[in-house]
């Protein structure tokens, strides 16, 4: 039996069942999202129903009565729901005429559309499930207790293949099982919400990997690909939609000196950038490290943006925790210990600013100050517990 890694996530899921009449776990391929559900649906003795199975998503969108009839459990667990083109009005059915509780997964955003989520506003919560986080990795490999020397090397690990759970609880064959991903991803998601060629879609792939983090121009994207431009828009929307990227847009307060137009693209797990690089060497890039530092925000539901003045100042990644806006720098080397970009967003932005922060994969840690704002150097494994000491 394939070992289960306990989620970071399971909590919600269990306090969404008791608040809501269902919870939607949506997120990538292969993430953990059916065993997720199914680990919470033993506890409540659901019934698994796979909706990729023809004639049950048949039932379930033209006759619901006739698929609860066949389905008589209380708790129910709908797997790849995306699939289902009414799956908003269908759980809704369930939910107020048959009296169900619905566990509904999907590898898909399409989840969350604005369709479905208006037929359910106020019966489910919903929960963005990534692969492994570095503290889930570290849980998975039974070192959550280890000394930061060894936690590095995972952590070095973590950067070269990811966080998917089969790719990092396989040592031998990961790099074939995140090149076959990586294509199932485009096949059976990007491409099908694009309606587009898994072809197609691959061309704008490349285009914007060839970027590595910089700001993307979607009509160079086009040029590049060979594609068109509002294609390239639609396709990068179907890639986001699917999980395979994320779309961090410029951070602003109405300041003329901050730039607003151009976004930057990241893949959402470094083991899927590498997969489309075919690059899985020693070497670590500082775009590497980047990619990881979005996907640990990602995984802690925070939606990172980045920050660029016309001047040329420039901050990584720009975070809204509540009431804080926190500045978030990646560094590899550097002769200074609090970086200009930093200094420059404490500058403009000291208020709502409690805590700077620097990252890298060294193990040292220190903390400073610039004006009345705290700047704080941690390794990658560290910026979460950073972000909930310093953040209200």
């Amino acid at each position: 039996m394939e070992k289960y890694v306990p989620r970071n996530a399971e909590s919600t899921v269990r306090k969404y069942l008791e608040l809501f009449n269902g919870v939607i776990i949506t997120g990538p391929r292969q993430a953990g999202k059916t065993t997720l559900a199914k680990r919470i649906g033993e506890e409540v003795n659901a019934e698994f129903v796979p909706l990729d199975h023809p004639l049950e998503l048949e039932y379930l969108e033209s006759k619901p009565y006739v698929f609860a009839e066949k389905h008589k459990a209380k708790y129910l667990i709908l797997d790849e729901a995306q699939y289902a083109e009414n799956a908003g009005r269908a759980i809704k059915y369930l939910a107020d005429v048959e009296g169900r509780k619905i566990i509904a997964t999907g590898s898909s955003a399409e989840l969350l559309s604005q369709k479905v989520i208006s037929e359910l506003v106020g019966r489910v919560g919903i929960v963005e499930l990534f692969p492994f986080s570095i503290d889930e990795l570290l849980r998975a490999k039974n070192m959550e207790k280890a000394y930061d020397e060894e936690i590095r090397e995972v952590v070095k690990e973590y950067i070269r293949y990811g966080g998917f759970p089969r790719a990092v609880l396989s040592e031998e064959e990961n790099e074939t099982i995140l090149q076959h991903l990586l294509i199932t991803m485009i096949k059976k998601d990007a491409a099908r919400i694009a309606e587009t060629s898994e072809q197609e879609v691959m061309r704008v792939v490349l285009a914007v990997a060839a970027r590595d983090g910089n700001t993307v121009e979607y009509s160079a994207v086009a040029r590049d690909a060979g594609v068109k431009y509002h294609a390239v828009k639609k396709i990068t929307d179907a890639l986001e939609a699917s999980y395979v990227v994320y779309v961090t847009r410029p951070y602003h307060k109405n300041k003329s000196s901050e730039l607003r137009k151009a976004p930057k693209i990241y893949f959402t797990d470094t083991g899927i950038k590498h997969a489309v690089e075919n690059r899985f060497g020693e070497i670590i890039k500082g775009s590497d490290v980047e990619t990881a530092v979005l996907s640990e925000l990602l995984k802690m539901g925070l939606k990172p943006k980045y920050w660029r003045t016309k001047g040329g100042a420039e901050v990584d990644f720009v975070v809204e925790t509540g009431l804080d806006t926190i500045p978030i720098e990646v560094k590899t080397n550097w002769p200074e210990k609090i970086p200009a970009g930093l200094r420059e967003f404490i500058n403009t932005y000291e208020e709502q600013t409690p805590i700077a922060i620097v990252v890298d994969l060294s193990e040292e840690v220190w903390k400073d100050r610039y004006k009345d704002v705290t700047v704080v150097k941690c390794p990658l494994w560290r910026l979460k517990e950073t972000l909930q000491k310093y953040t209200r």
